[in-house]
């Protein structure tokens, strides 16, 4: 497992979890952005939480969240797809073929996440749903 995040902080945190589980000699830590890192271009699956949430609606967020998690993690740019287009470009480059790519992204993002992927070649592209019936991950298969 390879685990990729900008943030230091976050990636040592990760460190400690994978630690306090035994996991350590599994997973391969690396600070960058995206796959733009020294990461191995044959890559099974991509599992990624990235900022999903619109520039602009990032001051109007719930104080539990706007107060607590750093801007970075949440500000996806103007529409808030800025960092998940970019890396279904960059999974196209690493994932093998049959490899999967599993993405969370905001509620009313599910259309545009499901057209960039199959544009850019995935199948078997779906939308699932949360637990309140809104659309959260998107899930695609490198042909």
């Amino acid at each position: 497992v390879w685990a990729v995040d900008v943030d230091a902080d976050a990636l040592a945190l990760a460190q400690e979890n994978a630690a306090a589980l035994g996991l350590t000699d599994r997973v391969r830590f690396t600070q960058s952005h995206l796959l733009e890192g020294s990461l191995p271009d044959c890559m099974d699956a991509i599992v990624a939480n990235l900022p999903y949430i619109a520039a602009d609606e990032c001051d109007r967020l719930d104080a539990n969240v706007r107060l607590y998690e750093p801007r970075r993690a949440l500000d996806g740019g103007a529409d808030g797809l800025r960092d998940i287009e970019r890396l279904i470009e960059q999974a196209v480059a690493v994932l093998r073929p049959h490899g999967r790519i599993f993405l969370e992204m905001g509620m009313e993002q599910g259309r545009h996440v499901a057209d960039m992927l199959a544009s850019r070649g995935f199948e078997q592209v779906r939308i699932i749903k949360d637990l309140a019936d809104r659309d959260r991950f998107a899930v695609g298969t490198m042909s």
